[in-house]
C-alpha cells in the first residue's frame, strides 16, 4: 500500500489575493446580524445604578424635611471657599510677567 505525500501548496501573493476575493464573494451575500435590542429590564446593572440614583435624589429631597436644623458652620469653613476665590481673581486681573529678551529672541 502506497501513501501519496501531498505537497503543501505555496502561499504567494496571487493565490493569497484570489482566496481574499474568494472568501469576500462568499460571505458579501450573508445577511448582517440583526441589530442589539435595548432591553431596560434585561439589564439588571443598569436598573441597579437607576434605582440608586432615584433613592439618592428621594433622600435628598426627604431627609432635610425630618432631620433637625443644623446650625451654622464655624467661620473657618465659610472663609476658605471666599479666600480661594478671592485668590484666583487676584491671579485672573494681574499683569502678565515680561519674559526675558533672551528668551524672546532665541525663539
Amino acid at each position: 500500500m502506497m501513501y501519496k505525500i501531498e505537497e503543501k501548496p505555496s502561499f504567494d501573493e496571487q493565490t493569497i489575493r484570489i482566496r481574499a476575493v474568494e472568501f469576500d464573494h462568499r460571505h458579501r451575500n450573508q445577511r448582517p446580524p440583526p441589530p442589539k435590542t435595548f432591553s431596560m429590564l434585561a439589564n439588571s446593572v443598569l436598573v441597579r445604578r437607576i434605582l440608586v440614583m432615584v433613592l439618592f435624589a428621594a433622600s435628598l429631597l426627604g431627609l432635610p424635611l425630618v432631620l433637625p436644623p443644623l446650625g451654622p458652620p464655624p467661620l473657618i469653613f465659610l472663609l476658605v471657599p471666599v479666600a480661594i476665590m478671592a485668590g484666583l481673581i487676584f491671579l485672573a486681573v494681574m499683569p502678565p510677567q515680561q519674559l526675558p529678551n533672551d528668551l524672546i529672541n532665541s525663539i
